[in-house]
């Protein structure tokens, strides 16, 4: 069964979304608990709720460290300086680093201890990977939202669970670990390869909003924080809180310019091409705009959605392919309407990079 995720909801939508709280036989009063291990096979069924920005505390760790995720500006996103040959060669080496590591705590007498240097790492370069190739700055770690990111992991596998507002009465719960709940994003599978699957970030509960993918690729991530009890267990991205000041009119995914065909069918039950594109901004309102894609001349419909407020970048379209496929070799070209005097239009070159030697 594919890992699940949970995502944490915005503030600004959250009455809306309070019907995350569901699930059939989910447990623990008063908790939040959103999904539970219906089936008693150690993973959790179905996706649910999210991270609110009003989350953020000092408790998590931004001490102002570094320039994550700016103070670079850029108006709009860059489409030159870059070829197949260097995007693939950066997917290719990162995609080779997926090790899950190991933990060394202890979930019977619930110790978090700490994920394995390695496998922080390796989610660090997969988070820094995605945002490598929608043009963002990458980010770096903080020592103390791991910690909080660790507890929260620990609980989630002790409970066979996922919430973001774990009751008190859940086994291995701690004030550090309800800490990180608030302010992660949550998955039943194991840190590294969660990266991938919050990017895509398949399910009913994520269809309105995207939200795991749109943290990732906040103008505001970073630091971050991580979690696990790899490879068996469960995990946690600390996203919220960040110092990030980036700044630009939009960040779309796939992103403009090369873009692996990969990253579009690999993620786990799902592809991006299901779960839908994306284009988010901090500046204008796309609450009345449209998205239409073209290939070769032809249009290629697609399904649009407004996307709830507030989720890593305060407003969001997704839009689904309908009745077509990403195909490594095609340039989409994607228009964006009603933003202002001029639509925003960019290219997206669908490249193989499995066909692209790389290190």
């Amino acid at each position: 069964m594919a890992s699940r995720l949970l995502l944490l909801v915005s503030s600004l939508v959250a009455v809306a979304l309070s019907a995350c709280v569901t699930s059939s036989g989910s447990g623990g009063s008063g908790g939040g608990v959103c999904l539970t291990d219906a089936d008693g096979d150690g993973e959790v069924s179905g996706l649910g709720c999210g991270p609110t920005p009003t989350d953020s505390d000092a408790t998590t760790g931004d001490n102002g460290s570094g320039p994550d995720g700016g103070p670079a500006k850029s108006d709009a996103v860059a489409q030159g300086g870059r070829t197949p040959a260097t995007v693939c060669a950066r997917w290719n080496a990162d995609r080779k680093l997926l090790n899950e590591g190991s933990w060394s705590g202890n979930l019977a007498k619930c110790l978090p201890a700490i994920l394995a240097d390695n496998a922080r790492a390796n989610t660090l370069t997969q988070v820094n990977l995605m945002r490598f190739l929608a043009q963002l700055p990458e980010v770096t770690e903080n020592a103390t939202k791991s910690g909080a990111a660790q507890a929260c992991a620990l609980m989630m596998h002790a409970n066979s669970a996922l919430s973001h507002t774990p009751p008190t009465n859940w086994k291995c719960y701690s004030d550090l670990g309800a800490q990180g709940a608030k302010t992660s994003n949550i998955s039943s599978g194991p840190s590294v390869s969660a990266v991938q699957s919050y990017m895509i970030d398949s399910g009913a509960n994520n269809a309105k909003t995207l939200g795991h993918r749109r943290w990732i690729l906040s103008h505001s991530l970073g630091p971050i924080g991580m979690g696990g009890t790899s490879p068996q267990g469960s995990s946690c991205l600390a996203v919220i809180g960040g110092t990030g000041k980036f700044s630009r009119s939009f960040t779309a995914w796939p992103a403009p310019g090369p873009f692996p065909v990969e990253a579009v069918t690999s993620g786990g039950s799902a592809t991006l091409d299901q779960t839908g594109w994306l284009v988010q901004t901090d500046q204008i309102n796309l609450g009345t705009s449209k998205v239409t894609v073209t290939a070769n001349g032809q249009d290629m419909p697609v399904l649009t959605t407004v996307l709830g407020q507030g989720y890593g970048a305060q407003y969001a379209l997704g839009f689904k392919p309908v009745g077509w496929k990403s195909q490594a070799g095609v340039t989409y070209t994607v228009t964006v309407d009603k933003v202002g005097a001029k639509p925003w239009t960019y290219d997206v070159q669908m490249v193989d990079c499995a066909a692209i030697a790389g290190p």
